[in-house]
């Protein structure tokens, strides 16, 4: 006979909000539940019955972080408790977690999370932005800008702080690739001397 271990106490998640998108949250949950990466196709229990009856409209995973949208008409304010003890309950049971494969937009969402954080301010303490040039499902392309374009420690920021980063929550990360943005291509490449047309 198989037994289900429920867990004593709701397991901890922390919500935040999405920037400039009202309908989605940010949630904070263990890095040690193992749940797979990608868009939620099925969750368990609750959680699921929020998808079928269209309260939440789509869901993204990584590793300790979901993000999950509700529908248009719903406000979080009203439906924000119930989604909260929905997803606890289902973290309980990972292996019930249905996730198809979303590994660019996933990726993109670590990324932006990432730079959002203390690496960011980090990074903008010291007059420098890092933007995203592009994202597959493995590697991410960045451009450094301000003081980081022209910074002697930017690769150490890029590979041993970025990567390690956003490697945390995604760990099919294959590496990140510094890309010159076309800003500071231009300030390389040489003006033509101006004539006049005579």
């Amino acid at each position: 006979m198989n037994t289900i271990r429920v867990a004593s106490s709701p397991l901890p998640v922390h919500p935040e909000p999405v920037a400039a998108d009202g309908r989605a949250l940010l949630w904070h949950v263990p890095v040690a539940v193992p749940l797979p990466v990608g868009r939620v196709a099925a969750a368990p229990g609750a959680l699921g019955e929020l998808f079928a009856d269209a309260t939440l409209s789509d869901g993204l995973v990584a590793r300790g972080l979901v993000w999950l949208w509700l529908s248009d008409g719903r406000s979080w304010r009203a439906e924000g408790a119930q989604v909260r003890e929905a997803l606890q309950a289902a973290l309980v049971e990972p292996q019930r977690w249905g996730v198809v494969p979303a590994g660019a937009e996933v990726l993109s969402r670590v990324t932006d999370y990432v730079l959002a954080g203390t690496l960011g301010a980090y990074i903008a303490s010291h007059g420098g932005r890092i933007e995203v040039s592009g994202v597959t499902d493995e590697v991410v392309e960045f451009a450094f800008e301000g003081a980081c374009a022209q910074c002697p420690a930017a690769d150490d920021t890029l590979h041993s702080r970025l990567e390690s980063a956003v490697r945390e929550h995604y760990p099919a990360l294959t590496g990140v690739v510094e890309r010159p943005s076309p800003r500071a291509l231009r300030r390389l490449l040489p003006w033509p001397t101006l004539r006049r047309a005579g």
